[in-house]
């Protein structure tokens, strides 16, 4: 598929940052299997806890994790850093939270939280934080939330002016998909990623295999739309992150 520029916006890569890599080596082979199925332009989008890390903290053992594994690794394309920020109500009035950021980007890569409903009074404080901060949310795997959700959040999120993220490997699974191709009507601003954590059950061969069933099911010229999406905003974001 070497004709299909593709960007990955969500993935696990760095060592020792979450439940992701365990190790540099693990890093480096995961790093290398994004390279087979050519993608080469990658945001390391480590998993976020404000119970865990204060912003601070955080972004200190990213930046020593991407100084290691660019030590060990040379990589053919380009890493751009990010988190994956598990939301809280009013998360954003912590210090540096503008830092969390995907690069130097007004990007910010919001998971929602996993409780049994979300209510749109968390929609709402999402779109006070995005008011307050000037940042543009791009909510996480949007379909693992799509029945948590309930209606009169549903009908605030479609109303946001926000990104949508949905992971290609949900496709596999027949319920997953169902909800991707039911969001995908709404006919928002979509991109593609992989969430990719290791070579094994999570791994960049996932997302080559839900691009094939998204080629079957919507067509070439739908699901290329998706990719270029993705395209613009990794270019974006390269854009005002300097390398």
């Amino acid at each position: 598929m070497s004709e299909i520029n593709r960007a990955d916006l969500h993935t696990h890569i760095l060592p020792q940052m979450d439940d992701g890599p365990k190790s540099i080596s693990a890093s480096i082979e995961l790093l290398k299997a994004f390279k087979e199925i050519n993608i080469l332009d990658i945001i390391a989008t480590p998993h976020f806890y404000i119970n865990e890390n204060g912003a601070e903290r955080f972004l200190e053992r990213r930046s020593e994790s991407y100084r290691l594994l660019k030590e060990a690794y040379n990589f053919d394309g380009r890493i751009i850093l990010g988190a994956e920020v598990y939301y809280s109500k009013k998360l954003y009035r912590i210090d540096s939270f503008e830092r969390l950021t995907l690069g130097n980007s007004s990007y910010i890569l919001i998971e929602l939280p996993y409780i049994p409903k979300i209510d749109k009074e968390w929609l709402e404080d999402i779109e006070d934080m995005m008011r307050m901060t000037g940042l543009v949310v791009v909510f996480a795997h949007i379909e693992r939330f799509f029945d948590r959700l309930t209606w009169s959040a549903k009908k605030k999120l479609y109303s946001m002016d926000a990104v949508f993220q949905i992971n290609l490997p949900s496709l596999e699974d027949e319920n997953l998909r169902k909800k991707v191709y039911k969001f995908l009507k709404k006919k928002k601003f979509t991109v593609l990623a992989s969430d990719s954590h290791n070579t094994e059950s999570r791994s960049p061969a996932r997302y080559e295999n839900g691009w094939q069933i998204l080629l079957r099911d919507i067509g070439e010229q739908a699901a290329f739309s998706l990719v270029e999406n993705t395209r613009c905003i990794f270019d974006e974001i390269a854009g005002c992150t300097p390398q």
